[in-house]
């Protein structure tokens, strides 16, 4: 955990160092000759430590107090959370053995989630999740209003990632896929965790690595799903065209995946990144001192230079980039009311250290060279952008609010689907 006792480690003063047990102190005198070394300063112990035994992992007495205190905060919130989940559970429970289980869709609507909840959600359910679980719309923007990251714009200029059915798009579009692929209306769910190794844990639980081809139709301008395939076994292709339940299957086992990139996306996109640089601020910043993934939906051709979409919506895009011009807004207010020119952010010892040490902490792609108050402010306008709306986004979606519509929990699928589109060996890709 990287708390705020983390700094009372790296800058630990004599006193404090003398208190603490052998162990401890050698932690201590590592952050202490780290921070020495990466901002030029000479390290009287330097000496007698490789750099190949620094570390950038705070690891004391100090942290390890601060870390538990921290828990217990943590768990006053929990416990009470876990009550009214409790709570709800035990009368949901009793109208489900009332009205004999679970049997249809509505149920779900109406036993599960008709008023209840009330303790743990006094907010309630949301409505058109509620209504429209099972439309395709629904499931398409589902991909633009919350976790647009692993979607991708089917180039026209290259070639198509795996191959359907002829007459399916045909069928369902209107037009060809061929079409779709040149006309720049064709996107794609990538499929490259097919490659990672299942789990092994018994009893074995995951979903499908799935496929999915999504366009925007011509006419009305709505953004659609086209297809998913599961990328196992016989390579079963699902469309709109099949019956409703497999349809619904297939939405659900391409939501399982979705969401588990979601999950190990947002560890690494925001709390890898982030919490090393706190990490480096940490050691830098003292208490009293004041201190472009957008640009990854241009790499994939979601948006153009000027942020402009080809979609009739596009939730995430849209509201992402208005919070994140405010954001900068604050902080060249924030930047400008401590430094009132560049050269006030060169004095900044600490500033200047925190860019030295974040680099050195392998923290890749945070600006090198000379500190100056733009670069200040792109740095706390992005990581306050990644700490809040990308996150929430990957870690607070609706993705595991119905276990109908995402069955987190869901073990590997052992009824036979009726699906009439099974794809051959030529359909592989």
């Amino acid at each position: 955990m990287l708390r705020l006792g983390a700094r009372r480690c790296g800058l630990a003063s004599s006193p404090v160092t003398r208190a603490l047990p052998a162990s401890a102190k050698t932690t201590v005198t590592r952050r202490v000759v780290q921070r020495e070394w990466v901002s030029g300063e000479p390290a009287s112990v330097m000496g007698r430590l490789s750099l190949a035994k620094l570390h950038f992992s705070p690891n004391c007495t100090l942290s390890d107090n601060r870390t538990t205190y921290d828990y217990s905060v943590w768990e006053v919130d929990r416990n009470q959370t876990d009550a009214a989940v409790a709570k709800d559970v035990e009368a949901i429970t009793a109208a489900i053995q009332t009205n004999g289980g679970l049997k249809t869709f509505d149920d779900y609507v109406s036993v599960l989630y008709g008023g209840t909840w009330k303790n743990s959600n006094p907010l309630g359910e949301t409505q058109d999740i509620m209504t429209d679980f099972t439309q395709g719309l629904l499931f398409s923007m589902e991909r633009l209003s919350q976790t647009p990251y692993p979607l991708e714009l089917v180039k026209p200029s290259g070639s198509l990632p795996f191959k359907i059915p002829e007459d399916l798009a045909t069928q369902i579009a209107g037009v060809s896929l061929d079409e779709l692929h040149k006309s720049g209306n064709l996107t794609c769910k990538g499929r490259y965790q097919t490659e990672l190794d299942k789990t092994t844990t018994q009893p074995q639980r995951y979903g499908a690595a799935s496929s999915a081809y999504f366009y925007i139709h011509s006419e009305s301008g709505d953004f659609l799903p086209l297809e998913t395939r599961t990328n196992a076994g016989s390579y079963l292709v699902y469309s709109p065209l099949d019956d409703p339940s497999d349809w619904l299957l297939a939405k659900m086992i391409f939501n399982v995946n979705y969401f588990f990139h979601a999950q190990t996306f947002h560890l690494v996109m925001t709390h890898d990144v982030s919490e090393a640089v706190h990490l480096a601020a940490l050691l830098t910043l003292s208490e009293r001192h004041p201190g472009g993934y957008l640009n990854d939906f241009l790499a994939r051709g979601l948006v153009n230079g000027n942020n402009e979409f080809n979609f009739k919506f596009f939730p995430f895009s849209q509201d992402a980039l208005k919070i994140k011009e405010i954001y900068h807004d604050l902080f060249v207010a924030f930047v400008d009311s401590y430094h009132a020119s560049d050269d006030d952010v060169a004095a900044d010892s600490e500033l200047q250290n925190w860019f030295a040490e974040a680099p050195a902490a392998k923290v890749l792609d945070f600006p090198t060279g000379t500190v100056t108050k733009e670069a200040l402010v792109n740095v706390l306008t992005h990581f306050g952008f990644i700490v809040s709306v990308v996150h929430h986004g990957l870690n607070g979606g609706d993705h595991s609010a119905l276990r109908r519509h995402c069955p987190s929990t869901s073990t590997r699928c052992t009824r036979r689907p009726r699906s009439r589109r099974v794809s051959r060996a030529s359909y592989r890709s």
